[in-house]
């Protein structure tokens, strides 16, 4: 939707550039809440493991191989951990925003300047 209206922006009017902006917003939300929960499984499953990327192992030995010095990984999940829940506590708000209604009819006025816009 976002790269539909940033590409038709120059003819639906200035409410496009008002719509793409929160549209930005709101994919940014739901970038950080992805990023956020890889690296959150990433980490997890190094604690574990002692390998990056290796859910696979992890399932068939269930062996614990990453010992000692894991502080600064520990802290660092936990770091993670509290800004997803950040995140999570965020999004009902954000996502409010983009079903709303009001949302969907500023969409509509956009597109119906093509239709009402005299091309010269």
């Amino acid at each position: 939707m976002r790269y539909t209206l940033e590409f038709f922006e120059s003819v639906l009017g200035d409410d496009a550039k008002t719509l793409i902006k929160e549209l930005k917003t709101f994919q940014d939300q739901l970038g950080n809440l992805h990023d956020t929960e890889i690296a959150i499984n990433l980490l997890g499953s190094y604690l574990r493991t002692g390998e990056w990327g290796s859910a696979e192992s992890e399932k068939v030995s269930g062996n614990m191989k990453f010992s000692g010095g894991a502080e600064g990984i520990e802290a660092y999940l936990a770091y993670r951990g509290e800004e997803l829940q950040t995140l999570l506590n965020a999004f009902p708000d954000a996502w409010e925003k983009i079903k709303d209604e009001s949302f969907r009819k500023r969409i509509e006025r956009a597109i119906k300047n093509l239709f009402t816009e005299k091309v010269y």
